[in-house]
């Protein structure tokens, strides 16, 4: 405070001294040049040289301030865009989660005006114009999508597939699909359109590539692969075709084997086929089908089971030995191995084969026995 007022009093002192300068000799000063003059006191030629001085730097500071002040202003309105722009697109996304499709779509095309990514609203946009079923908005959001960023193509080609496939348009799917690389994500949905489609050969086709991405096919696979082999439309020759480029697992499964052959019209096919299957597995199931395929082959079969019996001691071809006797009407042997088969491991369909012989014989109490130990026995 002391500071405070001795300066105040110098700065008097000062004042006034100089003020009594100037009254007691203000000097002279004159300026010409040209046509023009200027004439003033000593004294104030310093002041007016401290004023302009004070105003060319204010000139400067405001000619700064118009030139760096502008491009601040631009960058702050350009920032309040973007922040509008990434709350309309925010509030775009929640509504189309939540299934307000109508607003969603406004929001996010609101969005992708001054957005820095605008082809994700335009994406996310289509998919709110399919869930209203506006197919011609969808198509042109998809189209402003790529437009916007070249790198979205695919990212817009798998949102079609994606859209038509909930809509179910199968085909739709599958074309937006041509063009995309494969990935665990574009197989699926090339598989869902196909099974839809029930195009069997094009999933056989695509099943080397969905066995690449490491999923659990082994039931998918053998389904594609017995409705193809048991398609009325298709050849013999056709059918064992397909049957030898299967995977070996699926070539071993008992199931797919009987149906493919079942299907077969030949039966000389047929057993060269379910043939080289048992020798390929040893199965009951297909020993079982080997003695139930006709008359036409039967002699064959009975000496190759008769073959295998030599090696084998097995309840099954036993059985199967035993209806091959009986088709060929050699009701001992066919009674006889009908024996071994029971005395091996009775089941109920060697227990029915033997009570259905003993009755053709008569022996009713016999069949009766059997054909209740069949009842009461799995098959």
């Amino acid at each position: 405070m002391k500071r405070s007022l001795v300066l105040l009093l110098l700065v008097i002192v000062f004042a006034g001294w100089m003020g009594t300068l100037i009254a007691r000799d203000p000097g002279y000063v004159l300026i010409a040049y040209g046509e023009y003059s200027l004439q003033t006191s000593l004294w104030i030629l310093p002041l007016l040289l401290i004023i302009f001085i004070v105003a060319v730097s204010l000139l400067v500071r405001a000619a700064k301030w118009f030139l760096t002040g502008s491009s601040s202003f631009k960058h702050w309105r350009e920032e309040r865009k973007s922040r509008r722009s990434h709350d309309l697109t925010t509030k775009g996304m929640s509504l189309l989660a939540v299934g307000d499709y109508s607003r969603a779509e406004k929001y996010l095309i609101s969005g992708a005006q001054n957005h820095e990514n605008p082809g994700a609203n335009y994406l996310a946009a289509a998919r709110a114009a399919d869930a209203q079923a506006n197919g011609e908005q969808r198509e042109s959001l998809l189209r402003l999508a790529v437009e916007a960023d070249r790198t979205l193509a695919d990212a817009a080609s798998i949102s079609t597939a994606e859209m038509a496939l909930q809509r179910g348009d199968w085909q739709r799917c599958l074309s937006a699909l041509e063009d995309v690389k494969d990935n665990d994500l574009v197989l699926n949905l090339k598989r869902k359109a196909l099974l839809e489609l029930q195009d069997w050969k094009k999933l056989a086709d695509l099943m080397p590539a969905l066995r690449r991405t490491g999923a659990d096919l082994s039931g998918f696979e053998k389904q594609v692969a017995m409705t193809r082999l048991t398609a009325l439309e298709i050849t013999d020759a056709e059918r064992v075709r397909i049957f030898r480029k299967l995977p070996e697992e699926i070539k071993q499964d008992a199931q797919v084997v009987i149906a493919c052959v079942q299907s077969i019209q030949d039966e000389s096919v047929a057993e060269e086929l379910l043939h080289r299957s048992i020798r390929r597995q040893w199965q009951p199931a297909l020993v079982l089908a080997y003695g139930v395929l006709g008359s036409v082959t039967l002699d064959r079969r009975i000496r190759q089971a008769e073959s295998w019996a030599r090696k084998h001691v097995d309840a099954d071809l036993y059985l199967t030995l035993a209806r091959m006797y009986r088709s060929k009407e050699d009701f001992e042997k066919a009674m006889e191995y009908c024996r071994k088969s029971i005395d091996l491991a009775p089941d109920s369909g060697a227990h029915e084969l033997m009570g259905t012989m003993l009755a053709d014989h008569g022996d009713y109490a016999g069949s009766t026995d059997h054909l209740k130990r069949a009842l009461m026995r799995p098959s």
